[in-house]
């Protein structure tokens, strides 16, 4: 497709800039275009890349490419294929979540792999829940992750993160932002004034969407975040209350979460879940349940994290 085709979407109006332009100007726009791409979300991205592959607009394909690389650090995914069946994607999601929660640092590697494959396999508009789960997962998992650069491990978490929230709502929300503030105040070190502001209003809006919630194991972990936020910040005292503020309410909202699954087990004996199953009830409630005669055996190419 040529320079001159119709191009819609986040391409579109800087190609009708740059194809009003010439010579050193068209550097000018390419240069805007790129500062621009920065704060385009994840989904959009995402789509621009494809699309990108489709049509061959060349002037922004490089662009395109380039911050794709410079938030996940390896290159553009693959042109999308059909979305593989629900079934399927639920049994390697919640394999994932199982290594995740009892393989240590070679499980938290395998789900990273898994996690990153899924995202892979559909775009963010086929199923938008999905996707932002699967991104707070990734999130998750870098946030953990011992191998690597710790810096970079926590600038992939956050982009994680970044890209779950317009996904997210109620409780699910809630923990998305949490676990942004996490990854944020891990990272203070490199840029600590931009880093705290961007943690301050993640935490003051878990707050506000908590307050309007009767959810112990969220209310806990916000209680838990401030505490280590204001300990961070030199408030010692203060954070200390709130972390064992948090370590009393997350041992009410345990039993509780303890004896539902104990309930769940007895009652489906017949029907092993066979995989782990506390991972999604921590942190995300609406992880998917497992489907009987789901294989994750299409998802084995992992690309290396």
């Amino acid at each position: 497709m040529s320079e001159e085709a119709n191009h819609d979407g986040w391409s579109g109006p800087w190609l009708k800039r740059l194809q009003s332009t010439a010579g050193d100007e068209r550097q000018v726009v390419l240069a805007q275009a790129a500062v621009a791409l920065e704060t385009l979300p994840e989904d959009l991205l995402y789509e621009e890349l494809q699309r990108s592959a489709a049509d061959g607009v060349a002037p922004f394909g490089d662009l395109l490419r380039k911050e794709w690389c410079r938030r996940h650090g390896t290159g553009p995914p693959a042109p999308a294929a059909p979305m593989p069946p629900a079934a399927d994607l639920d049994a390697a999601e919640l394999e994932a979540l199982s290594h995740a929660e009892h393989g240590g640092t070679e499980g938290l590697e395998t789900a990273a792999r898994i996690f990153q494959s899924l995202l892979g396999s559909f775009s963010p508009g086929e199923d938008p829940p999905r996707w932002a789960r699967l991104q707070h997962q990734l999130g998750e998992s870098f946030t953990q992750r011992n191998r690597g650069a710790r810096a970079q491990n926590l600038e992939r978490a956050i982009q994680a993160f970044r890209a779950a929230r317009p996904g997210r709502s109620g409780v699910q929300l809630v923990f998305t932002l949490l676990g942004l503030c996490q990854a944020l105040r891990q990272r203070m070190a490199d840029d600590p004034d931009a880093t705290r502001r961007e943690r301050d209003a993640a935490l003051a809006e878990a707050q506000r969407l908590t307050d309007g919630l009767k959810n112990s194991a969220a209310t806990a972990r916000l209680w838990y975040e401030q505490g280590l936020g204001l300990a961070h910040d030199g408030d010692l005292e203060g954070g200390l209350q709130l972390i064992r503020r948090s370590g009393r309410r997350r041992s009410c909202a345990g039993s509780r979460v303890r004896i539902q699954r104990g309930a769940r087990r007895r009652s489906r004996r017949s029907k092993p879940l066979g995989v782990a199953r506390s991972a999604s009830i921590q942190f995300d409630s609406h992880a998917p349940a497992p489907s009987s005669g789901s294989s994750v055996s299409q998802f084995p190419s992992l690309t290396s994290s």
